[in-house]
Parts: structure tokens; sequence; C-alpha cells
């Protein structure tokens, strides 16, 4: 399960980096990369242990 979870993390990241950072015609792409990948990681572990939480209340 935590292999699935790392890739999946690193794909979705992946999606978000790579068009920022070689289409934009912004010098300072910093802010809007470290900001967006921190609001991914908050969203996706959010989602995970919402779920999760989900699963044991069905149980």
């Amino acid at each position: 399960m935590a292999v699935q979870n790392f890739f999946r993390y690193t794909l979705l990241l992946g999606v978000y980096i790579i068009p920022i950072y070689f289409l934009t015609e912004e010098e300072e792409k910093f802010p809007i990369l470290f900001f967006g990948a921190i609001g991914i990681t908050i969203a996706y572990w959010g989602a995970i242990l919402y779920f999760k939480l989900r699963r044991k209340k069905k149980e």
C-alpha cells in the first residue's frame, strides 16, 4: 500500500510541476511550485486520512 501511495503522490506532483516549470514564462517560479506542492501534499494526505476513517466507520 505504501508503494502505491508513493507512486500516486509522485505522479500527482509531476503532473503539477512539469507543465508549470516548462510552460510558464515567469522568472520567479519557486513560490508557485513550492506552495502548490505543499497544497497538493496536504490535500493528498487529507484524502487518505478521510478514506481510512470512512472505512473504519463502515466496519
